[in-house]
């Protein structure tokens, strides 16, 4: 679950995969121009089930540009994990 509230987006997020799932948190503020909304800030994994079980990270870069609607989106993170 991820909430907006005063130019941020913070929440949880889960990935599923075909070998398990990863899940984390995120902190990032945002800014809205026209039809597009774009998120920079962090974003840590914190656990996975399957072939990710025992996966954890530090702060990761992350940035996510879409549309509005949430239909075009473009997501990218950088950074090392271990498990």
């Amino acid at each position: 679950m991820v909430v907006l509230k005063d130019g941020r987006a913070t929440g949880t997020f889960g990935m599923l995969f075909a070998g398990g799932s990863v899940s984390g948190t995120i902190d990032m503020p945002f800014t809205i121009e026209g039809d597009e909304i774009d998120f920079r800030g962090t974003a840590r994994i914190t656990g996975g089930t399957g072939a990710y079980r025992g996966i954890s990270s530090g702060a990761l870069q992350a940035h996510d540009h879409n549309t509005l609607d949430g239909q075009n989106g473009v997501v990218s993170v950088r950074g090392f994990a271990t498990y």
